[in-house]
């Protein structure tokens, strides 16, 4: 386990010293969801290299998480009575999907006893929406992506948000809403979410992960591009599962990432 630097972002390599040298890796990078930290990702990591030979894994914090927090009220909800939520959870998404991509494209060069052959990006809830968005606009760098307990429909899953929300604080809901849930930022998330939608179009592997019980991501939104995905895009549901990433999740990402380096 090494500490790196790459465009200001800390992140931690994983697994490198367990493989010889110049042989073939695949990189996989773990983005953690909303109010976590890399701890989390490095959990995870460390159950997918039980399982999973010539992997190196890459965590790190996403703004203003674990060793990058500035302001934990920024991270909560409406519900919370934080009025910028929908602001600051797109704010964080975007920035920590651009620093994901920098290591994906980077890492490699930092590991020169290691050849990286695959890249794989996985992601969980806020982390999810950093792996949809990431294999939306940069998909030539990953050979898979694995959003967990999130959604390629962000806008649906916001604005059904907001409706809950506002169904049961109306009069702040009322007050906050000019500036908590903005058109043009509605507007622009379903632009984005068009340019997901066509990454069933494309070859990349996907693997979504759903709690089936899921009631802040709900599953039906996954499970309706699901509807139309690629030969080598699937959707995977977790009966009784909430929010919440378990242990099969986890096994179940394995799995998938064996299949994947046996592939030539």
């Amino acid at each position: 386990m090494k500490d790196i630097l790459i465009g200001g972002v800390k992140a931690t390599v994983l697994g490198e010293d367990k493989l010889s040298p110049h042989s073939k890796a695949t990189l996989v990078v773990l983005v953690h969801g909303r109010s976590s930290s890399k701890f989390s990702t490095t959990e995870f990591a460390q159950i997918l290299m039980q399982t999973c030979p010539d992997l190196v894994c890459c965590v790190y914090d996403l703004p203003n998480h674990g060793s990058r927090l500035i302001d934990s009220f920024a991270n909560r909800s409406w519900s919370s009575g934080n009025a910028n939520h929908l602001l600051e959870m797109l704010a964080v998404l975007d920035q920590g999907a651009a620093e994901a991509e920098s290591l994906l494209r980077y890492v490699p060069y930092f590991l020169p006893e290691i050849n990286v052959t695959r890249r794989v990006l996985i992601g969980t809830s806020l982390g999810g929406y950093v792996a949809w968005k990431v294999a939306a606009y940069n998909s030539d760098l990953l050979s898979a992506v694995v959003p967990i307990i999130s959604s390629p429909d962000l806008p649906s899953v916001i604005v059904r948000r907001w409706e809950q929300y506002k169904d049961n604080n109306s009069l702040e809901a009322s007050r906050i809403q000019p500036f908590a849930i903005p058109p043009p930022v509605i507007d622009n998330l379903v632009t984005k979410a068009r340019k997901i939608c066509k990454i069933r179009k494309r070859s990349l592997a996907v693997l979504a992960i759903c709690g089936a019980e899921d009631d802040l991501v709900p599953p039906q939104y996954t499970a309706e591009w699901a509807g139309s995905a690629g030969m080598n895009q699937k959707v995977e549901f977790f009966p009784g599962v909430k929010h919440e990433v378990t242990r099969g999740m986890i096994d179940l990402t394995a799995e998938y990432l064996l299949s994947i380096q046996t592939m030539n």
